[in-house]
Protein backbone atom coordinates (compact mmCIF):
# COMPACT_ATOMS: atom_id res chain seq x y z
CA UNK A 1 0.00 0.00 0.00
CA UNK A 2 1.42 3.44 -0.89
CA UNK A 3 2.10 5.93 1.89
CA UNK A 4 0.01 9.12 1.97
CA UNK A 5 0.65 12.54 3.47
CA UNK A 6 -3.08 13.04 3.87
CA UNK A 7 -4.88 11.98 7.02
CA UNK A 8 -8.32 11.35 5.49
CA UNK A 9 -10.13 10.50 2.30
CA UNK A 10 -13.23 12.65 1.79
CA UNK A 11 -15.39 11.01 -0.84
CA UNK A 12 -19.00 10.59 -1.99
CA UNK A 13 -20.73 7.31 -1.20
CA UNK A 14 -21.45 6.86 -4.92
CA UNK A 15 -20.13 8.38 -8.13
CA UNK A 16 -22.93 7.92 -10.64
CA UNK A 17 -23.63 4.17 -10.66
CA UNK A 18 -20.26 3.36 -9.09
CA UNK A 19 -20.19 2.53 -5.38
CA UNK A 20 -17.17 4.31 -3.91
CA UNK A 21 -17.51 3.53 -0.21
CA UNK A 22 -17.83 -0.14 0.59
CA UNK A 23 -16.22 -2.52 3.08
CA UNK A 24 -13.18 -3.05 0.85
CA UNK A 25 -12.62 0.72 0.46
CA UNK A 26 -12.92 1.41 4.21
CA UNK A 27 -10.63 -1.51 5.08
CA UNK A 28 -7.99 -0.39 2.57
CA UNK A 29 -8.12 3.23 3.73
CA UNK A 30 -7.84 2.28 7.39
CA UNK A 31 -5.02 -0.13 6.54
CA UNK A 32 -3.17 2.83 5.03
CA UNK A 33 -3.78 4.88 8.19
CA UNK A 34 -6.42 7.09 6.59
CA UNK A 35 -9.78 8.14 7.97
CA UNK A 36 -12.82 7.92 5.69
CA UNK A 37 -15.23 10.89 5.56
CA UNK A 38 -18.28 10.50 3.32
CA UNK A 39 -20.38 13.30 1.82
CA UNK A 40 -23.17 14.37 1.38
CA UNK A 41 -25.35 11.91 3.32
CA UNK A 42 -28.82 13.16 4.25
CA UNK A 43 -30.85 10.07 5.19
CA UNK A 44 -30.70 8.00 8.36
CA UNK A 45 -30.59 4.66 6.54
CA UNK A 46 -27.43 5.58 4.61
CA UNK A 47 -25.88 7.08 7.73
CA UNK A 48 -26.48 3.83 9.60
CA UNK A 49 -25.09 1.73 6.75
CA UNK A 50 -21.94 3.87 6.67
CA UNK A 51 -21.58 3.55 10.44
CA UNK A 52 -21.81 -0.23 10.01
CA UNK A 53 -18.94 0.00 7.51
CA UNK A 54 -16.83 1.88 10.06
CA UNK A 55 -16.47 5.27 8.38
CA UNK A 56 -14.86 7.96 10.50
CA UNK A 57 -16.99 10.93 9.46
CA UNK A 58 -20.26 11.76 7.75
CA UNK A 59 -20.93 15.14 6.17
CA UNK A 60 -24.61 16.07 5.90
CA UNK A 61 -26.90 18.94 4.93
CA UNK A 62 -29.27 17.83 7.71
CA UNK A 63 -27.24 17.62 10.90
CA UNK A 64 -30.39 17.00 12.96
CA UNK A 65 -30.82 13.62 11.22
CA UNK A 66 -27.15 12.79 11.75
CA UNK A 67 -27.36 13.87 15.40
CA UNK A 68 -30.35 11.56 15.84
CA UNK A 69 -28.50 8.63 14.30
CA UNK A 70 -25.38 9.25 16.34
CA UNK A 71 -27.37 10.04 19.47
CA UNK A 72 -28.91 6.59 19.20
CA UNK A 73 -25.41 5.14 19.37
CA UNK A 74 -24.58 6.82 22.67
CA UNK A 75 -22.34 9.44 21.06
CA UNK A 76 -22.04 12.50 23.27
CA UNK A 77 -23.64 15.60 21.76
CA UNK A 78 -22.81 19.05 23.17
CA UNK A 79 -25.29 21.91 22.69
CA UNK A 80 -26.78 20.17 19.65
CA UNK A 81 -23.39 19.83 17.99
CA UNK A 82 -21.09 16.87 17.70
CA UNK A 83 -18.05 17.21 19.88
CA UNK A 84 -14.83 17.84 17.94
CA UNK A 85 -12.66 14.86 17.12
CA UNK A 86 -9.91 14.24 19.64
CA UNK A 87 -6.41 15.28 18.56
CA UNK A 88 -5.23 11.69 18.93
CA UNK A 89 -7.90 10.27 16.57
CA UNK A 90 -5.27 8.68 14.34
CA UNK A 91 -4.02 6.53 17.20
CA UNK A 92 -7.51 5.21 18.01
CA UNK A 93 -8.96 2.01 16.69
CA UNK A 94 -10.41 2.42 13.23
CA UNK A 95 -13.86 1.15 14.18
CA UNK A 96 -15.33 4.65 13.99
CA UNK A 97 -15.93 5.95 17.50
CA UNK A 98 -18.65 8.27 16.18
CA UNK A 99 -20.70 5.35 14.88
CA UNK A 100 -19.91 2.76 17.55
CA UNK A 101 -23.04 1.18 18.89
CA UNK A 102 -25.19 1.64 15.78
CA UNK A 103 -27.41 -1.45 15.57
CA UNK A 104 -25.75 -3.46 12.85
CA UNK A 105 -27.97 -4.76 10.07
CA UNK A 106 -26.24 -8.13 10.52
CA UNK A 107 -27.51 -8.54 14.11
Amino acid sequence: MPQFRASALQVPEHFGDIVVVDEKFVTAAHGAGLAVHVWTINDAESMGRLCDLGVDGIISDVPSVLAGVLGGTGTQLAAGRLAPAPKDWASRARSSDACRGWPSSST
